[in-house]
C-alpha cells in the first residue's frame, strides 16, 4: 500500500470529515483516531477504534469491514476500523497512548474505560516485560 502525506490543514480537514461520518452512527459511544496518520508525517491507513453500545465479538468483523467500506467511498482513503470494547489490552493502550478523540457521546463511560485501561496496563506491565526479557534471554 502507498504511503500518503497531508499537511497540517488537509488532516485537519480530513479528521472533522470523519468526526462528521461517524456521528451518523448513533451506536458509536466514542471513537479514536491513532496510528501514522497521527503520530507520523506519512501514513497508509487511517486507524479507527470505536468503542460501540452494543458490542458482540462475532458481529464485531463484519460491523469493521461495512464500516470502512463506507468511510473509504465517502473520504477516499484507506480506513482500518477496529471495536475496542473487547480489544486486548496492549491494543487498548496503543490507541489510548497515541490517538485523538473523535467522538464521545459518554464521557463517564469514555473516562471510566481509559482510566480501567491505564490502571489494567500499568498492573500487569512488568509482569510482560519481565516475560519478554526471559523470552528473550532463553533464545540467545
Amino acid at each position: 500500500m502507498k504511503r500518503r502525506q497531508l499537511g497540517e490543514r488537509e488532516k485537519h480537514r480530513l479528521i472533522a470529515n470523519l468526526r462528521e461520518a461517524l456521528k451518523i452512527r448513533d451506536d458509536i459511544r466514542f471513537a479514536y483516531i491513532f496510528g501514522s496518520f497521527v503520530t507520523e508525517e506519512a501514513f497508509r491507513d487511517i486507524d479507527l477504534a470505536l468503542y460501540l453500545q452494543d458490542s458482540d465479538r462475532k458481529q464485531a468483523p463484519s460491523l469493521e469491514i461495512d464500516l470502512e467500506r463506507s468511510l473509504e467511498d465517502r473520504l477516499g482513503y484507506p480506513i482500518d476500523v477496529r471495536v475496542i470494547n473487547h480489544a486486548p489490552l496492549p491494543f487498548r493502550y496503543h490507541v489510548l497512548k497515541d490517538g485523538i478523540l473523535l467522538i464521545d457521546r459518554v464521557p463517564d463511560l469514555r473516562t471510566d474505560y481509559e482510566r480501567w485501561t491505564w490502571k489494567a496496563y500499568f498492573d500487569y506491565k512488568h509482569i510482560r516485560d519481565e516475560y519478554l526479557r526471559g523470552t528473550v534471554c532463553d533464545s540467545v
